[in-house]
């Protein structure tokens, strides 16, 4: 799914976020950045599931994009340099929307009193 213009694609409703979130999942290991795993309903209908929350050395929040293992024709998940292979589920347009679904989705955690 490519995401273009959300910004301008998106009802502009003053005091309304354009995102909510429907779930969200924890995640408690210490060992890794990940804070958990969001699902956000979109007012234009979309909704995105299991997108990663990672939290930085300073404790800033970050939005990753879902990703899925990269399935080989023998029906494995692929391996490259040790690790597993994953594609990217969506992309954006441009780095503004990047950064644009970046602030809406935390917004929407943030108004659930998910992220403290």
């Amino acid at each position: 799914m490519r995401i273009r213009n959300l910004q301008r694609e998106l009802p502009n409703i003053p005091g309304h976020r354009p995102c909510r979130c429907v779930n969200w999942t924890p995640w408690n290991n210490p060992a890794t950045s990940l804070a958990g795993y969001a699902t956000v309903s979109f007012v234009s209908d979309p909704v995105i599931n299991r997108m990663p929350i990672f939290r930085g050395d300073d404790s800033t929040l970050s939005v990753g994009v879902p990703s899925i293992p990269e399935i080989g024709a023998d029906g494995k998940i692929k391996i490259r340099d040790g690790k597993r292979v994953y594609h990217l589920v969506l992309s954006f347009a441009c780095a503004d929307d990047r950064e644009w679904f970046s602030r809406a989705v935390l917004g929407a955690l943030a108004e659930a009193g998910v992220l403290a």
